[in-house]
């Protein structure tokens, strides 16, 4: 598998060494696609990069439903249909605002519980 064209993709690297303040701005060539990169470095170098890169990307998935107090066996469920690349767009926990509004109330002391419930009542009552 190889690339057909002979032309160079560049990608621009910049880096900054917070000790220093130093600043350097490079170009790489990093391939034009996976074919390429993997002609260029080889099967293992490439793969290993993507593994590394997905790890990240499943630990930040994990951190996220950590976030929203998923429990094991539901981040367990959900990462076995997780795939490397594809964003969860919802911008929230996955969790519907009654479940987070129960798992808040499980979570308050009696007293606590009872104020909230004392709140609500005057809510729902007519002006």
């Amino acid at each position: 598998m190889t690339n057909e064209t002979n032309e160079s993709t560049l990608t621009t690297v910049t880096a900054r060494d917070p000790q220093s303040g130093n600043e350097a701005t490079v170009e790489v060539d990093l391939g034009q696609d996976l074919y390429d990169a993997v002609s260029k470095f080889g099967e293992e170098i490439v793969f290993d990069y993507y593994q590394r890169q997905a790890v990240v990307q499943a630990q930040a998935a994990i951190r996220g439903r950590l976030r929203a107090d998923k429990s094991k066996g539901e981040i367990q469920g959900e990462m076995a249909q997780w795939e490397p690349g594809k964003l969860r767009r919802s911008g929230g926990s996955g969790k519907s605002t009654l479940e987070k509004a129960t798992n808040a109330f499980e979570n308050m002391t009696e007293a606590q519980q009872r104020e909230f419930l004392e709140q609500l009542r005057n809510k729902m009552q007519p002006e």
